[in-house]
């Protein structure tokens, strides 16, 4: 940027612009007169503040100079910065950190600031003022965002209650009392410092000395001046490290949240899996008790595995044991007599499930439930029961439905017994006409 033939004050249009425009004004078409009326606007705000943090005007200028440099470079990612002011105080404060670690080698620039002329405007708060005015940048610091905002805008910017409400997203009212309460903040951060004034002394100090004039050669200084290196590397490092800080804290927030959340849900699907493991295991055992009450002709035995869940189907269990009995004869004797060799659990079951369930459930469903589809047609529920694995064989029915299966079961365990005493007589010699009588009789 080079301007070194037109002073500062013809480079302003007379049209007043706000920040953000002038800002995508020099992002866009790298306007020089859009900076320096941003340079012209917050040179003050930005000067005074390296100066309270720095203690030196020839520090205060480089931290300056470094300043506007990286705002001229960043002009187009800060267009939507929704107060400037916000965003140069952050970065003076860090420029002003590595100003004071470089102090030594600034020696020169000292040299040559000492014989600037300074203006410094000091009235009848200039005493309270000398004892907090180098401790205010901290108190500023200490703000939350909107309060410091507003306090820049009011005491830096000189910006009336109206156009801060209409900045900060509020109205008139609602920015005086922001601007209230904030400046009531720094008065206590004032008094844990063991420096004692009111709200109303720290108000007109900040008014009268919270931006004091910049040495008139500054701004255009700024404006065509090479920056100095010393001071915009580190600051560029330190703005892109904080941002880098803020993202990756983000990503390892994301990265322990989705990871935590990934080994929860690994560790439920484990302890799911293992539910249901338990369960299947407990489905086969069940069956294999079932079918050994069968084998071993134990009625008693295949009756305790059943859930009856109320004294209304409590009474069916002799039933249900005399069925057994009367099947397990009739397979022996057509075994021995006809060499028909069925498994019992098999040839039985479908006349056990005359009725399959309303609806049918998941092959396992938990640790308390679980459904094993023996075949297509009948699905079979069981249910734990004061820690012990049952067949709930009469889920799903109504009372009709329970009270027709028993009477089914009943009529057919005196049929086969019929036919167990006419096969040992002889009297009957046609094994598939018995097993189909078998099958379809009823009551």
């Amino acid at each position: 940027m080079q301007l070194q033939h037109e002073p500062l004050t013809e480079l302003i249009s007379t049209v007043e612009s706000s920040d953000q425009e002038l800002l995508r004004e020099y992002a866009t078409t790298g306007a020089e007169a859009a900076f320096a009326q941003l340079v012209e606007r917050h040179v003050g705000l930005v000067y005074s503040a390296a100066l309270r943090q720095t203690g030196n005007h020839a520090l205060a200028q480089d931290v300056a100079q470094a300043v506007f440099t990286i705002l001229a470079r960043k002009a187009a990612s800060l267009r939507r910065e929704p107060v400037l002011s916000g965003w140069l105080f952050r970065a003076v404060r860090y420029a002003a950190m590595d100003a004071r670690k470089i102090d030594a080698r600034r020696q020169a620039r000292e040299k040559e600031a000492a014989q600037m002329q300074l203006t410094e405007s000091i009235d009848d708060t200039g005493g309270d003022w000398e004892e907090f005015g180098p401790v205010l940048d901290d108190a500023l610091a200490a703000l939350g965002t909107k309060d410091r905002h507003a306090v820049l805008l009011r005491f830096f910017e000189k910006k009336s209650f109206g156009e801060i409400g209409e900045t900060l997203g509020g109205n008139e009212n609602s920015a005086r009392v922001r601007v209230v309460r904030a400046v009531d903040k720094l008065r206590e951060f004032f008094r844990r410092r063991g420096i004692a004034v009111s709200a109303a002394t720290v108000s007109a100090a900040l008014m009268t000395n919270a931006v004091q004039a910049a040495p008139p050669a500054l701004g255009p200084l700024l404006v065509n001046r090479a920056v100095g290196a010393g001071l915009v590397e580190p600051l560029l490092r330190r703005l892109l490290w904080r941002r880098l800080a803020w993202v990756g804290a983000a990503l390892l927030l994301v990265l322990l949240l989705t990871g935590g959340a990934t080994l929860l849900m690994r560790q439920r699907r484990l302890a799911q899996a293992a539910v249901l493991a338990n369960a299947a295991q407990a489905a086969r055992n069940l069956l294999i008790a079932i079918d050994r009450t069968y084998t071993l002709n134990d009625p008693n035995g295949f009756a305790a595995l059943v859930y009856l869940r109320n004294p209304q189907e409590e009474q069916f269990a002799p039933v249900l044991a005399d069925y057994t009995r009367a099947q397990w004869l009739f397979r022996q004797e057509m075994a021995r007599v006809f060499n028909v060799r069925q498994r019992s659990f098999n040839a039985t079951f479908g006349e056990l499930c005359l009725w399959k369930p309303i609806a049918p459930f998941r092959y396992i469903g938990s640790d308390s439930v679980a459904t094993n589809i023996m075949t297509a047609k009948f699905p079979v529920r069981f249910v734990k029961v004061d820690g012990a694995w049952k067949w709930d064989l009469f889920y799903g029915l109504s009372p009709q439905q329970r009270e027709q299966r028993v009477a089914i079961l009943r009529h057919k365990a005196a049929v086969m017994d019929k036919f167990t005493v006419q096969i040992r007589e002889g009297s009957v010699t046609d094994p598939v006409e018995i097993l189909e009588t078998v099958r379809t009789a009823v009551p």
